[in-house]
């Protein structure tokens, strides 16, 4: 993956440009689905289920796109430009996924939050 390499020789630039990229079109590409999502209710169930499944797998590019771009604003020096898209992670995947726990531990690890979570 092209975003790898840019982290790995040091051009935060691109791989930040690339990140950004990609979460501009997982939140296009979700705001279709949901679209679709509603024009279909009640007119055929097939449709609606599909676009849902769809617009979670989408929602998990996002989420892992902004994990990307906040791990490499905190690596920068730059943590309170992570916080937003950690508290985003949480909003879209829910505290209790995967993505959200790790999110939101990292929210500890910036000591933007203090609590620790249970679930």
């Amino acid at each position: 993956m092209k975003k790898h390499k840019y982290i790995k020789n040091g051009d935060f630039d691109k791989a930040k440009d690339s990140y950004l990229d990609a979460r501009k079109l997982a939140k296009q590409l979700a705001s279709f689905y949901s679209d679709l999502n509603s024009s279909f209710k009640g007119i055929d169930a097939r449709i609606p289920k599909e676009m849902q499944s769809k617009g979670k797998q989408t929602l998990q590019t996002l989420a892992k796109s902004n994990e990307r771009l906040a791990s490499m604003y905190i690596k920068t020096e730059k943590p309170e430009v992570a916080v937003p898209l950690l508290v985003e992670t949480i909003r879209i995947m829910s505290p209790n996924s995967p993505e959200g726990k790790e999110a939101y531990g990292r929210l500890i690890q910036l000591g933007f939050a203090e609590t620790k979570y249970k679930g």
